[in-house]
């Protein structure tokens, strides 16, 4: 069963799985077995992080007269910014039981900005959260589209 998993959070503290249905999944790995099924399931898994990947580095309007600096820190100190939207990542993984798409980001504080568990309140409604780009209308179409699509021509063929 192929799941999502944008992380913003410590590692050991779990993260948002999204686990989508898909169908024709049961299908396909009846007709193709696990092993072809996954590598079917894994060119729109690449396309699925990567519309989560690119959701989640949007950043929201500069505060107005902020004194922090996007890119480096608080005027006058010194540089602490560890690039949040630059340091989104994704992972594509396959095992015998399905095939795991995981968007990641390894700045110290990303979990207080980004992550639904641990947003900081100074963050709450302007950020968005990982849970609710995954949760939102655009992003559930594409995805559920990019595994139809998969299955579909998989099936057909």
């Amino acid at each position: 069963m192929p799941y999502l998993s944008p992380v913003c959070e410590p590692q050991d503290s779990g993260s948002v799985i999204m686990p989508y249905e898909i169908e024709g999944l049961d299908e396909l790995y009846t007709r193709l077995g696990s092993v072809r099924g996954n590598k079917v399931l894994t060119k729109p898994m690449h396309e699925s992080v990567t519309y989560v990947e690119n959701a989640m580095k949007v950043y929201p309007p500069q505060r107005p007269n902020s004194t922090y600096i996007r890119g480096y820190g608080f005027a006058g100190g010194p540089r602490t910014s560890e690039q949040l939207g630059k340091s989104w990542t994704t992972k594509v993984t396959h095992s015998a039981s399905g095939v795991q798409g995981i968007v990641g980001n390894d700045t110290s504080y990303g979990p207080h900005v980004q992550s639904d568990r641990y947003q900081a309140w100074i963050h709450r409604g302007r950020w968005q959260t990982d849970k609710q780009v995954i949760e939102g209308n655009l992003i559930q179409r594409q995805i559920k589209n990019a595994f139809k699509k998969a299955v579909d021509k998989a099936l057909a063929g």
